[in-house]
C-alpha cells in the first residue's frame, strides 16, 4: 500500500522537530514518505535549519481552511498516483493504544495501524477515518465504529476517492467538524478508532494561534 504523511506546519520548526517528526523516526517511517507543507521561502528557510532533509511543499496559504482545501486538491488533482493520506499536525507528542478499561500504552507500531486503518476504511467503502482525542482508557474500546462522530484533524487519514465529489471546508477553525460531516454525508459514514488515542497540548504556540 502506497501512503504519504501530510504535515501542515506554521511558525513551529522546532515543535515539528521535537514532537511530530520525533515520533515518526522512532516507530521507523520512511521519510521518503512525509510531505511538510509551508507557507513560503521565509518559513522554509528555518525550517530547513531545523529539519534538514525532508520533503517540503510551499502553499502560499494564510489561513487553517487555505491549508485544508490545499491538501485535498494536492491529493485529489496533483498527486494523482498517492491513494491514501494521513494527515498529522506538527504537535503530536505521542499516539497511545487501549489496553484494558485501566491501561492505554504508547503504541507499539504505528505504522501497522496506518495500514489497518486504511485497509479497514478501504474494505468498508468509506474515506475519512480517525482516531479518539484522548488517552483515558476509561473512555475507549477496543473497536471502531462508522456512525457520525466527531474525526479530529490533528491526526486523520483519507482514501482518496476521485470519483467523488471533492468536499473542502469555509472555516478557519472547527473545519475538521465540517469535514466529519460532509463526509459522513458524502460516503454514509465516517471511521473512528476508538482504541487509539492521541497525546498533544491542545493551542499551543505557533500554528492555528498566529
Amino acid at each position: 500500500m502506497k501512503y504519504e504523511i501530510a504535515i501542515p506546519s506554521f511558525k513551529r520548526p522546532n515543535e515539528l522537530r521535537e514532537k511530530t517528526l520525533k515520533l515518526l523516526e522512532t516507530h521507523n517511517i520512511d521519510r521518503s514518505l512525509i510531505k511538510i507543507f509551508l507557507r513560503d521561502e521565509e518559513e522554509l528557510k528555518s525550517y530547513n535549519y531545523i529539519a534538514p532533509n525532508y520533503n517540503y511543499v510551499l502553499t502560499g496559504c494564510k489561513s487553517i481552511c487555505e491549508v485544508r482545501n490545499h491538501l485535498k486538491y494536492y491529493y485529489y488533482e496533483e498527486c494523482t498516483d498517492v491513494d491514501y493520506v494521513l494527515y498529522i499536525d506538527d504537535d503530536i507528542d505521542d499516539i497511545y493504544e487501549y489496553v484494558n478499561p485501566k491501561l492505554a500504552r504508547p503504541i507499539q507500531n504505528l505504522e501497522k495501524f496506518i495500514i489497518e486503518a486504511f485497509t479497514i476504511t478501504d474494505k468498508e467503502n468509506l474515506s475519512l477515518w480517525g482516531i479518539a482525542g484522548l488517552t483515558n482508557p476509561f473512555f475507549m474500546k477496543d473497536s471502531y465504529s462508522k456512525s457520525l462522530k466527531y474525526i479530529m484533524g490533528g491526526f486523520s487519514g483519507e482514501v482518496i476517492r476521485r470519483d467523488r465529489d471533492m468536499i473542502l471546508c469555509d472555516f478557519d477553525h472547527f473545519e475538521d467538524v465540517q469535514f466529519s460531516c460532509e463526509y459522513f454525508l458524502r460516503d454514509g459514514g465516517v471511521i473512528r478508532f476508538q482504541n487509539i488515542g492521541l497525546k498533544t497540548v491542545y493551542f499551543g504556540n505557533g500554528g492555528i494561534n498566529e
